[in-house]
């Protein structure tokens, strides 16, 4: 149990972010098959606390708990939860917009911002689930829509303040993809998505294909699970189905010229310039180490 305290601070760490006790408890990294034991929880932390200023493995300062030395992230971290409220109210407001589309399943706010460590110069990353076969379609609504309102941030902007950035998008019929890379990072990624529309039961479907977070987030709510997996209605019309070939097909040699590492296929549109999760989960491994865990 010490271990897994200090794995999910050092995870928080990589991101300047403390964790009340609450959170610690939610967000413990335990990648054991035996479910972690609140009384366990309790009695480890409170022995952490007590000799803290002998092993110097934790501080606490307020109701927060950070690694040795790392005082100054309680102040960061409230001025940018702050930030990440505005900006999120804000996408609450354009997401009014975007979901005209029918085919928008699900509308989910990612990154710093949901996960409430935004800097005021941060973009707004959504996550977008489509109906099936209609993502490219969907995606030319989405971007047009962005760019009559002005919001859109676009490649290599060097002004992204507040700007929204179309970071992932994916078929609805496809939520089983993000389980081919199970990691820590990815599991960090769903459990903090800030959900602002769905439709269909997207949101729940999304929570029980991907019920494997719970191998490294055992803790993560919601604590009830969907009871199965929900159907949803298939989109029909042959003239949309030629309608989404040729989007896919004009998008793509759009993006030709600029592409780099970005997934461009016709179930996903994935937007990642560097590979977060591997940059991310290697500095973590690092840190472990450095802790002798």
């Amino acid at each position: 149990m010490e271990q897994a305290i200090l794995k999910t601070l050092i995870y928080a760490d990589l991101f300047d972010y403390p964790l009340t006790r609450a959170e610690l408890w939610r967000r413990l990294i335990w990648e054991k098959q035996l479910a972690p034991s609140k009384r366990d929880f309790e009695a480890t932390l409170k022995r952490l606390e007590k000799n803290s200023k002998v092993l110097k493995r934790i501080e606490q300062g307020r109701e927060y708990y950070f690694l040795p030395g790392r005082e100054a992230m309680v102040k960061r971290r409230r001025r940018r939860e702050g930030e990440a409220r505005r900006k999120l109210e804000k996408a609450g407001r354009i997401v009014k917009f975007l979901r005209l589309c029918p085919w928008v399943w699900l509308i989910g706010v990612s990154g710093s911002v949901a996960a409430g460590n935004a800097r005021p110069g941060d973009d707004i990353d959504l996550f977008v689930v489509t109906a099936p076969r209609r993502l490219w379609l969907t995606r030319l609504w989405l971007v047009l829509t962005l760019e009559l309102l002005g919001q859109r941030r676009r490649p290599q902007a060097r002004q992204i303040k507040n700007k929204f950035c179309l970071n992932l998008l994916i078929s609805a019929d496809q939520l089983a993809y993000f389980s081919q890379e199970r990691n820590l990072f990815l599991a960090h990624e769903l459990r903090q998505l800030q959900v602002l529309f769905h439709r269909h039961n997207t949101y729940y479907q999304l929570l029980w294909v991907n019920r494997w977070v719970k191998q490294f987030l055992p803790n993560w709510p919601p604590r009830s699970w969907p009871a199965k997996y929900f159907s949803s209605p298939l989109p029909r019309g042959l003239v949309w189905d030629w309608g989404e070939r040729l989007a896919y097909w004009f998008q793509r040699q759009w993006m030709a010229r600029r592409r780099t590492r970005e997934r461009v296929e016709p179930f996903l549109a994935a937007f990642h310039p560097r590979d977060l999760s591997r940059l991310v989960l290697t500095r973590f491994s690092r840190r472990c180490r450095h802790f002798q865990l």
